[in-house]
C-alpha cells in the first residue's frame, strides 16, 4: 500500500511538472499567478509564448511585458515563422504592455472636438517606455506580416515603437517623431542618433505598406483614425 502511495505522488508530481504554460495561464491557478507576476523561464517555447499571448491573462500589462521580455530573447526566424494569427497575438502585446487603453479610448473620443495633433502627443507621452519591442520590431520588419496581420494590432504596434524612441528623445520627443512621420525624408537630418533612426524608418517602411491596404483608413477609434497615429504632424 505504501508503495503504491508513493507511485501515485510520483505520478502527480511529474503531471504538475508538465502542464504546459498554456494550462498554466488559462485556468484559475494561472490567473493567480499572473497576478502575482511570477517570472516566465527563459526556457519557454515560443509556441507556448503564444498560447499564453492568445489567453485573456495577457491582457494584464505585466504579464504582457514579461512575454516581451522572453521572446526578446528568441529566434527571429521562429517568430517570423509564425501564423498570421498568432503573430497578431504577439503583435497585441505591445498595447497590452505599454498603454492604456482607457486612456486612448477617452482622447480619441475627443478627437472630433480638438487638435489631433495633441490628442497623439498625449497619447505617445502616456504609454509605458519600458518594454522590450524586439520581438515587435521583428514583425514589423517583415513584410509578409504587413501585408496579412491585422492592421489594428500593426498600428498600435508601432505607434508604441514610436513612443518609447521619443521617450528616448526627452522633452520634446513626441513632437519631433511626429515632424519626422509627416515628413520621413527629414529623418537623416532629425538629430536621432543611428539607433533610433533604425527604428523609425522600420516603421516609415511599415507605413509605406499600410498604405496599400484598403483597410488601413477604416480602422478607428470613434471618430479617431488609427493610422493618425502614424501620419505625424497634420497641416
Amino acid at each position: 500500500m505504501k508503495r503504491l502511495i508513493t507511485l501515485t505522488l510520483l505520478s502527480l508530481s511529474i503531471a504538475l511538472l508538465t502542464v504546459s504554460c498554456r494550462q498554466l495561464f488559462t485556468t484559475s491557478v494561472g490567473s493567480s499567478l499572473a497576478r502575482d507576476h511570477i517570472s516566465i523561464p527563459s526556457s519557454t517555447s515560443v509556441g507556448d509564448l503564444v498560447d499564453i499571448a492568445q489567453s485573456d491573462n495577457a491582457a494584464d500589462p505585466a504579464l504582457a511585458k514579461e512575454l516581451l521580455d522572453v521572446l526578446a530573447g528568441k529566434d527571429a526566424a521562429s517568430i517570423l515563422a509564425l501564423s498570421t494569427e498568432d503573430k497578431a497575438a504577439l503583435l497585441n502585446l505591445a498595447p497590452s504592455a505599454a498603454v492604456d487603453m482607457n486612456t486612448i479610448t477617452a482622447l480619441a473620443k475627443d478627437a472630433q472636438n480638438g487638435d489631433s495633433d495633441a490628442l497623439v502627443t498625449q497619447a505617445f507621452d502616456s504609454f509605458d517606455p519600458t518594454v522590450d519591442l524586439t520581438a515587435i520590431e521583428t514583425l514589423l520588419s517583415d513584410t509578409t506580416t504587413l501585408e496579412t496581420a491585422p492592421v489594428d494590432s500593426l498600428i498600435l504596434a508601432s505607434a508604441v515603437v514610436l513612443a518609447e524612441v521619443a521617450s528616448d528623445l526627452g522633452a520634446g520627443g513626441s513632437d519631433t517623431i511626429m515632424d519626422i512621420m509627416a515628413n520621413p525624408s527629414s529623418l537623416a537630418t532629425s538629430g536621432l542618433d543611428a539607433a533610433q533612426q533604425t527604428r523609425v524608418q522600420n516603421i516609415i517602411d511599415a507605413v509605406a505598406v499600410l498604405d496599400t491596404r484598403e483597410d488601413t483608413d477604416t480602422v478607428s477609434i470613434g471618430d479617431f483614425k488609427l493610422i493618425d497615429f502614424l501620419r505625424g504632424t497634420q497641416p
